[in-house]
């Protein structure tokens, strides 16, 4: 009687340990809500005066858990580029130009944990450019324009490096990153059988963003 007591009680714990351990296993996958501020520039190549311009960006992110210290984040979003570029002429005449552009972005990051909390990560990102628009402001009123760019300005995959640091709060993410393009953004343009390309710049951003994880 006594063995059959042992033997069931010996069966009840390893249950109860099973299903412990269980419970506390870390699932493999994980999905983020995420969006943001961007701080988006240009680095035009032919002046000192460009100047940051803000936007914001917003989407989704599948996190694929490799190790309990690194993780894979593929990420889809919509986003907010460009910048801006201020002139003055003289005491009346001045203002400013600004390139508005958006892109479905796809960026890849390769994330590991540091300490409880708190990650950085790096990795590289493609995007394509869905909109570009220009915008002239100045005290002139007569002469504030905007309106879309042709397309075929531009080039419309961009494409570059990235990097970021993140603090875990339970399911909450708060995270800043930094992203360099590698390729202009924009094309090339024909006059009288010469190419030429008239920003010859590259996108460069700054975002500061909050996720949820599921």
């Amino acid at each position: 009687m006594k063995t059959k007591f042992k033997l069931a009680l010996l069966i009840f714990i390893m249950a109860l340990l099973n299903k412990q351990s269980k419970s506390q296993a870390v699932a493999p996958f994980y999905f983020q809500l995420k969006g943001g501020i961007v701080n988006a520039n240009l680095n035009l190549k032919f002046t000192n005066l460009d100047k940051s311009k803000q936007g914001l960006f917003a989407g989704g992110a599948l996190g694929i858990k490799l190790t309990p210290q690194v993780n894979l984040q593929p990420e889809l979003l919509y986003t907010a580029k460009g910048g801006s570029m201020p002139y003055k002429l003289n005491d009346w005449f001045s203002g400013k130009i600004s390139l508005q552009l958006r892109y479905l972005e796809a960026p890849v990051a390769l994330h590991v944990r540091i300490t409880n909390g708190v990650s950085v990560h790096a990795g590289g990102y493609a995007a394509h450019l869905l909109q570009a628009r220009a915008a002239h402001n100045s005290p002139l009123p007569f002469i504030n324009i905007s309106g879309k760019l042709p397309s075929s300005w531009f080039n419309r995959l961009d494409y570059g490096a990235l990097a970021g640091a993140e603090i875990k709060l339970k399911n909450f993410v708060l995270g800043a990153r930094y992203n360099y393009g590698l390729r202009p953004v924009d094309g090339t343009i024909d006059l009288l059988g010469t190419n030429y390309q008239i920003l010859n710049a590259r996108n460069t951003n700054y975002q500061l963003y909050l996720g949820v994880n599921f």
